[in-house]
């Protein structure tokens, strides 16, 4: 079996710790999806938070079976400010405790992102005001995403705010 990714380079060693069916030694529809979703994971790790990998198995049923993942990475991003605004009852230290989303640190150089995370922290956030009696909070998000640059040029990273 032989498993191949199109579209990103992955060395065969992240490629073994990302792709389940090697440590299994077959192939099914549950492997292939774990497997779409960490090398999915892995590339917003490394900035690239709109990308998109599918999966395609050629030769089906033979001796040359082959798993091909296509990863559409899209434009890479870092991740420049979180910011909060509104609150008064809790400090920005402890509703940062509750989020996921991070801007970019020395650890992660383009930060933590991704519209799962960024509603991950809404509830939590929201969870934290209705256990404190705050029925009527609300959470709104305003994600900025700037890819060009001020004289019009496309940048080679772009900014998340």
């Amino acid at each position: 079996m032989k498993v191949s990714v199109e579209g990103a380079k992955i060395s065969t060693g992240r490629l073994h710790l990302l792709v389940p069916i090697f440590e299994e030694g077959t192939i099914d529809n549950d492997l292939l999806n774990e497997g779409v979703f960490n090398i999915r994971d892995y590339e917003q790790q490394q900035g690239f938070f709109d990308s998109k990998v599918d999966v395609r198995v050629v030769g089906n049923g033979t001796t040359a079976e082959q798993v091909v993942f296509t990863v559409d990475r899209g434009v890479k991003h870092k991740v420049v400010a979180v910011d909060l605004k509104g609150n008064k009852y809790f400090t920005d230290d402890l509703l940062r405790e509750r989020m996921r989303v991070q801007k970019s640190n020395a650890y992660q150089r383009s930060g933590r992102y991704s519209p799962a995370l960024v509603s991950g922290d809404v509830g939590a956030i929201q969870a934290l005001y209705r256990a404190n009696g705050f029925d009527q909070a609300k959470v709104t998000t305003d994600v900025k995403d700037v890819t060009t640059a001020k004289n019009g040029k496309k940048m080679k990273v772009g900014r998340l705010r």
